[in-house]
């Protein structure tokens, strides 16, 4: 019984603060529909549907001129419906970046240890519909996540964290605890992204490297101490 949102994402070619800009849906997870709307207001099944690839057609693409709303919905063939997603053309735009940190030396298997994540809004603008995207690493377990602001969600192995509007040289925090449960060095890495286009996407992606250790007399299995 299927009951999960389809998934949907954009492919925008160029800058999306700088006008014109041309975008296209890229990706949905499953058979389905989109409907948008490009004038700020809040999509529904009747509002216009994007036009889909054909077999030898790409799909339908958007270039806007003057600064554009769009916002979306994904309907699959269940009749489960997305979340409405927006992303703003030549407005609004804001420097979001990401820095992720883990723990000093060695982390023992069994007992958790935390990551700390900052998300810095450099401006100009307030940055609207900020989340953070957190993939964890196979050998981890996810034990909770804890934002300043917003909520946060886990899924699958991936951590989502909505959180919502971040002012001009304003920050919000999330602090990611896990459980590793085996030893070696593991990486994780997180990303941010907001409504509006970001001027230097460069500093969206954080990752960092833990060293995992076994309390062990085994020498062989990476002891901690």
């Amino acid at each position: 019984n299927d009951t999960e949102q389809p998934v949907s994402t954009l492919r925008t070619t160029g800058d999306q603060c700088v006008l014109p800009v041309t975008t296209t849906f890229d990706y949905v997870n499953e058979p389905s529909v989109i409907h948008y709307t490009t004038d700020g207001s809040t999509p529904t099944q009747a509002s216009t549907m994007w036009q889909a690839q054909g077999p030898r057609q790409p799909g339908e693409e958007f270039t806007f001129t003057e600064p554009t709303t769009l916002k979306w919905i994904a309907v699959d063939i269940k009749g489960n419906v997305s979340a409405v997603q927006t992303r703003l053309f030549g407005q609004g735009c804001t420097d979001l970046s990401l820095t992720k940190s883990g723990p000093a030396g060695r982390s023992p298997t069994g007992r958790n240890m935390t990551y700390s994540l900052t998300v810095a809004n450099g401006g100009p603008e307030t940055g609207t519909d900020v989340v953070v995207t957190d993939t964890l690493p196979a050998t981890v377990t996810f034990v909770s996540a804890t934002p300043s602001q917003g909520s946060c969600g886990q899924a699958g192995g991936v951590v989502t964290c909505n959180l919502g509007t971040i002012l001009s040289e304003a920050s919000a925090t999330i602090d990611l605890v896990v459980k590793p449960t085996q030893a070696g060095v593991i990486t994780n890495t997180a990303s941010v992204a907001g409504a509006a286009g970001d001027p230097d996407p460069s500093d969206n992606t954080s990752s960092v490297d833990s060293n995992i250790c076994r309390i062990t007399s085994r020498r062989s299995s990476i002891p901690c101490g």
